[in-house]
């Protein structure tokens, strides 16, 4: 599985997914770019690297549907407590039962403290 991190996920979670869960991980932010990079120029990257965006910004879900943005598939993070201790248990759990990565293309994931909702592109 290849992620894209946006900027707004912690480094934390970044060693989480690569250590833990042994997922191939690459993080945007100003440091890795040389600067900070518009959501449209993400998703031409992940599209490029073929990889699954993940982020807290539900604007990519949104894009993602009406087809402006085209990467392999979105997850959004929508919860209250955004401490990557709590965002990495959340994700562990996600990976666990989405565990069949060629099964996600098209597809929005939207993850909340209590359940994951899945969502097909036009």
């Amino acid at each position: 599985m290849k992620l894209l991190l946006d900027e707004n996920l912690s480094p934390l979670t970044v060693e989480f997914l690569k250590n833990a869960l042994g997922l191939e991980v690459r993080r945007i932010s100003v440091t890795t770019e040389g600067r900070r990079l518009e959501d449209p120029e993400i998703s031409k990257l992940a599209q490029q690297e073929d990889r699954f965006i993940l982020t807290f910004d539900l604007e990519f879900g949104e894009h993602f549907f009406s087809c402006r943005f085209t990467p392999p598939g979105v997850v959004v993070l929508r919860l209250r407590d955004q401490r990557p201790e709590k965002v990495n248990r959340i994700l562990a759990r996600f990976f666990d039962r989405y565990d069949a990565p060629a099964s996600w293309k098209g597809k929005l994931f939207v993850l909340t403290e209590g359940r994951t909702r899945v969502r097909r592109q036009s």
